[in-house]
């Protein structure tokens, strides 16, 4: 009933409004209506296109994001599986340093600087490079594994084993690695697979540039 009224007044009103002298004459006037309606078609065709391009930038973004999310999580998982690798490494060192100098192994992975090993007390048992390096004591970490920079570190039973090695060799690009509470202050961000690391993303939606 309410809607039924609505629509009685508008016609109600378009009536009156037509039964206006300037509006009989420029209904009937061509010279009138014509550039009227030229200018109402145009302006229903511009806000078509708007609405596209809206549209259209809506779903780029969204494709964009997907991408970015795959882009992360692919480098997060290869960047487990290099730490991965360094790690067992470092616990082949700690088992048997002599050994393991003697079949100078640490050439299976040249990104790695140095490997250090201390004991239950503190006291380091054995590394790699006599001299040099930035680490003169045990890193002291909460969990079996952490990050430090330029290296990781975890426990191997009672000891504490750390491996130095060439940042670059994680092959991150423009990415970056950070501890997890940093990561959420990212819009995405993929968790590396075994370590207190994550990988945010590089971009904010707003920085995407869509072709």
């Amino acid at each position: 009933m309410a809607e039924a009224t609505t629509h009685a007044g508008s016609r109600g009103i378009l009536a009156a409004l037509l039964e206006h002298p300037f509006a009989r004459r420029m209904v009937r006037d061509g010279r009138y209506t014509i550039p009227i309606c030229i200018i109402l078609i145009c302006g229903c065709f511009a806000a078509a296109a708007l609405l596209q391009m809206r549209l259209d930038r809506s779903h780029a973004l969204a494709q964009a994001t997907t991408f970015e999310r795959e882009r992360i999580r692919v480098l997060a998982r290869t960047t487990g599986q290099t730490l991965d690798r360094y790690a067992r490494l470092g616990a082949v060192f700690a088992a048997a340093p002599e050994q393991f100098r003697s079949a100078d192994l640490a050439r299976a992975e040249p990104a790695i600087r140095d490997m250090l090993v201390w004991d239950a007390a503190g006291h380091q048992r054995a590394r790699i490079q006599a001299s040099g390096g930035s680490l003169s004591a045990a890193p002291a970490f909460e969990g079996p594994r952490t990050s430090l920079p330029g290296g990781l570190a975890f426990r191997d039973g009672s000891e504490t084993v750390a491996v130095l090695f060439d940042p670059k060799s994680l092959e991150l690009g423009a990415a970056s690695l950070v501890p997890p509470p940093h990561a959420r202050e990212a819009p995405l961000a993929a968790a590396v697979p075994g370590w207190p690391l994550a990988v945010p993303m590089a971009r904010t939606l707003s920085q995407v540039t869509v072709v």
